[in-house]
C-alpha cells in the first residue's frame, strides 16, 4: 500500500535558516486570549480529561453483573478506553506545543478531539444500554449496588465526554 503523498507535506514548511538549522515557516496558531485565559482554558480541558479518565478507569474496576464475562458489555468499555486514549494523545500534542502551535499539529488535533469525544459518548451510552440489557435478562447476580454504580459511571463518562466536546469547541484560536 502506497503512502499518501500529502502525509508529509508539512515538511515543506521547514526551511533551513542562516544558522543551518531548520525552522518552521508555515502557519501557526495561538489561543485567542491573554496568557492567563490560555492557562485557565488548558487547565480546564486537562481537568475534564483527568475526571473523565478517572471515571472510565473506575467503571472498568467495578465488577458489576455482566462486566466480567459478557462480551456485549465489555466491548463498549474497550471502545471507551480507545477513545480516551485518542483524546489524551491529541490533547498532549496540543498542550506540549506551548503558546505557538504549528499549523499541521493544530489542524490534526482540531480534527480529532471532537470525533474522539463523540465516540466516547457513543460507547459510554452503548455500555450503559448493554449493561441494562444484561441486568434485565440475567438479574443483578447479587451485586445490585455495583450494578447501579456501574450505570452511574457510564452516564458520568458520557456527560464528561460531552462537556469536554462542548468546552473544547468554545476555545478560540487565531492565526499568527
Amino acid at each position: 500500500m502506497a503512502k499518501s503523498p500529502k502525509r508529509k507535506d508539512y515538511l515543506k514548511e521547514y526551511k533551513q535558516g542562516e544558522s543551518g538549522k531548520y525552522e518552521y515557516g508555515g502557519i501557526s496558531y495561538t489561543f485567542d486570549g491573554t496568557p492567563e485565559e490560555r492557562k485557565k482554558a488548558y487547565l480546564t480541558i486537562t481537568g475534564i480529561a483527568v475526571l473523565l479518565t478517572a471515571s472510565v478507569i473506575g467503571s472498568g474496576l467495578i465488577d458489576a453483573a455482566g462486566m466480567v464475562n459478557t462480551f456485549y458489555v465489555i466491548v463498549p468499555f474497550i471502545g471507551e478506553v480507545c477513545a480516551l486514549f485518542a483524546i489524551w494523545w491529541n490533547l498532549s500534542k496540543l498542550l506540549m506545543e506551548g503558546e505557538k502551535i504549528r499549523g499541521y499539529i493544530f489542524e490534526s488535533v482540531n480534527n480529532k478531539v471532537d470525533p474522539a469525544t463523540l465516540i466516547l459518548v457513543f460507547f459510554a451510552v452503548l455500555g450503559l444500554v448493554m449493561s441494562v440489557v444484561f441486568q434485565a435478562t440475567n438479574g443483578f447476580e447479587g451485586k445490585m449496588f455495583k450494578c447501579f454504580l456501574y450505570l452511574f459511571t457510564k452516564a458520568l463518562n458520557a456527560v464528561l465526554a460531552f462537556l469536554m466536546k462542548k468546552y473544547y469547541n468554545t476555545l478560540k484560536w487565531k492565526v499568527l
